[in-house]
């Protein structure tokens, strides 16, 4: 009952705080109009008035206009009582208010000074207590971020090293299956190289090595493939996991020292036996597709014009790449299972490209995504930097890295990987430009991951 009557005459203070502060200053603009009411009377010193110099003017001004023919002489000696009376108040409030300074002024000086002074330095101490707790939590944040990244990387490597590879789609064949190259004749495929030609002229443009343990993968006949490999059947395009003939052959267990292996053609399909494959990139129609989707990715939604159009990635191999301990290695000397700065090396590409673009220094593929500290963005390095068209085109290197999909060159340069990013989604693109060359019978079927 108490709380209910406290909250009125809180409600009651609140609303006649709000009236007055809304009148205010209408009563202060305009004194004149309102200055004999009995509540502004009251409140003359509020807005800046004598109060005794105001209730003279009223009480002169009521005589005035109701009494003003009985009550002139009374008026006269009214006011000069009224003056008389001001001027003795005045003196008392003076005398008052000299003797209330001179008494607070040795109050604060001698009575309070000690206290006042003991007060700021404890509150001068509790701050810089609060301030302690503040960075210690702060510190202690910090090292947390710090030991969930250490253990975030760490956790993504050790999954890179499980049978749970199949994130990363890796088209790709059993290093020893036979391939007819012309002028060698049948050669395992671990052994066909970038410019060699193949059994009904298709010219090799680059060459894939993943360390890919884990991978499903099916047999054709004395082919083992993974399952996820597209090949011909009855004029359409299938996964080799759906032809009628595979029969699956557990996961590839090959380890670092026999990679799956995989090529790209000028024709984006090659025969090995009598079975007809696409190549690793499959298709370059999905090309732009896919390169404008990864930015955007990449940068957070954020979408930037992208004028270049070729699809070559990777760094020249002598360029310098930063690994762990502050070492630096050749990017044609990396290997399988290398660690650099931001991961662990799962597959090498070596790939033709005719163009190149020069940036500090060093030499990249045309679509290689590099960071631009000026923009804070991902960019590809023909949007960077006007490519320079080569004579006679140059064998790059690149490299899937895991978890980070990023490479770190010495001079400091930051470019993704040939994945860019480590998703299944990226392969729809392709799938729809392979529907497009059979609209009528082929249809693209669920990735594997």
């Amino acid at each position: 009952m108490l709380g209910i009557i406290l909250t009125t005459l809180i409600l009651i203070g609140v609303l006649v705080g709000c009236s007055f502060l809304t009148n205010y200053k209408e009563i202060k603009t305009n004194w004149a109009k309102y200055r004999c009411r009995p509540d502004v009377m009251l409140l003359a010193p509020i807005y800046g008035q004598d109060p005794v110099q105001n209730l003279e003017f009223c009480l002169k001004s009521g005589f005035d206009t109701r009494a003003a023919a009985t009550t002139a002489p009374f008026y006269t000696y009214l006011a000069s009582f009224a003056a008389v009376l001001s001027t003795l108040l005045g003196g008392i409030n003076s005398v008052k208010m000299t003797f209330a300074t001179i008494v607070g002024t040795a109050t604060t000086v001698f009575s309070q000074f000690s206290q006042r002074i003991q007060a700021l330095f404890y509150r001068v101490q509790m701050t810089a207590i609060r301030i302690k707790f503040l960075m210690s939590r702060v510190f202690a944040s910090m090292y947390s971020i710090i030991f969930m990244g250490q253990s975030g990387i760490k956790a993504g490597m050790n999954f890179m090293r499980t049978p749970l590879w199949g994130f990363i789609d890796t088209f790709c064949f059993d290093p020893d299956t036979p391939i007819f190259v012309k002028g060698y004749g049948l050669i395992p495929i671990k052994d066909v190289k970038i410019g060699d030609v193949l059994e009904e002229g298709e010219k090799i443009t680059a060459t894939f090595q993943f360390s890919a343990d884990g991978q499903p993968m099916v047999r054709l006949g004395d082919i083992l493939v993974s399952t996820n490999h597209y090949l011909l059947h009855n004029s359409r395009w299938i996964q080799a996991a759906d032809h009628p003939e595979a029969k699956s052959a557990g996961v590839w267990e090959g380890g670092l020292e026999r990679p799956l292996i995989c090529l790209n053609t000028d024709t984006h399909s090659f025969r090995i036996g009598p079975y007809t494959f696409k190549d690793y990139d499959e298709t370059s129609e999905g090309d732009e597709e896919s390169m404008e989707q990864v930015l955007k990715m990449l940068n957070g939604g954020i979408k930037r014009r992208m004028e270049c159009r070729d699809s070559a990635m990777g760094c020249d191999p002598e360029t310098l790449l930063e690994c762990p301990a502050s070492l630096s290695k050749k990017a044609g000397d990396v290997a399988l299972g290398d660690e650099l700065t931001h991961g662990r090396v799962a597959g090498i590409v070596r790939k033709l490209t005719s163009k190149v673009c020069y940036y500090k220094g060093e030499r990249f593929a045309p679509g290689t995504s590099i960071w631009s500290e000026k923009e804070n963005l991902w960019i590809r390095a023909e949007d960077l930097i006007t490519p320079y068209n080569l004579t006679k085109p140059a064998t790059f290197v690149s490299f899937i890295v895991s978890p980070s999909a990023s490479i770190e060159t010495h001079k400091g340069t930051m470019f993704r990987d040939y994945m860019e990013i480590h998703s299944p989604d990226l392969e729809k693109s392709y799938a729809e430009a392979l529907n497009k060359e059979f609209p009528t019978t082929f249809r693209p079927m669920e990735l594997e991951c």
